[in-house]
């Protein structure tokens, strides 16, 4: 009789654990038969094996949530292409008829005006400079004596200056200054020519 208790016994708690594992696996968004048989067979074992598992709901969940924050980021950047794409169509307008009412063509000149040379200055000995690599800006000096300097970078032009070559009236350029502007009248070698 004992025998038969015991079996009875063992076949409730094996019964219990499966149910158990079926409920733990249907929160976790798993298949509740196969874990009801896994708790049936190796009761604890497949309770423990159940409970550390991960969460699929949760998983697919935040999965969705990612989903819709990609869609929705990716119609934002379509709507703001389509809002550059517009301000840049009605800004070539505005240039087109600028240019019209001008009478000249800047289209033709637009990809040269990240590059263009240094303003030409009538005088003897102008070499023409080639701009160094580097990111560094190419500045040039007119001498009187040998014309136009250049290109070199800042320190290159502090080195005239210490030399005397560079005083506080003779022109300097570099990309971004309309024409040559005497030295004086450039705010970063102040310092540098105050000392003269």
């Amino acid at each position: 009789m004992e025998d038969g208790t015991y079996l009875i016994v063992s076949l409730v708690v094996r019964l219990v654990f499966g149910a158990v594992c079926a409920a733990v696996a249907i929160s976790k968004g798993r298949s509740p038969v196969g874990w009801f048989f896994g708790g049936l067979f190796i009761a604890i074992i497949a309770l423990i094996i159940v409970a550390c598992l991960s969460n699929l709901r949760e998983q697919m969940e935040l999965a969705r949530i990612q989903d819709n924050t990609n869609r929705r980021l990716r119609e934002q950047l379509r709507q703001e292409q389509m809002r550059v794409e517009a301000l840049r169509a009605h800004t070539v307008a505005r240039l087109d008829a600028h240019d019209a009412t001008l009478g000249v063509n800047t289209r033709s000149i637009a990809p040269a005006i990240g590059s263009l040379p240094p303003p030409t200055r009538t005088g003897p000995g102008q070499p023409a400079g080639v701009t160094p690599p580097g990111d560094g800006t190419a500045w040039f000096f007119f001498d009187a004596a040998c014309g136009k300097e250049g290109p070199m970078s800042i320190a290159g032009l502090r080195t005239e200056i210490m030399k005397g070559r560079v005083s506080r009236d003779t022109p300097v350029w570099h990309e971004g200054l309309a024409d040559w502007t005497p030295a004086a009248q450039i705010p970063i070698l102040l310092p540098l020519l105050s000392t003269l």
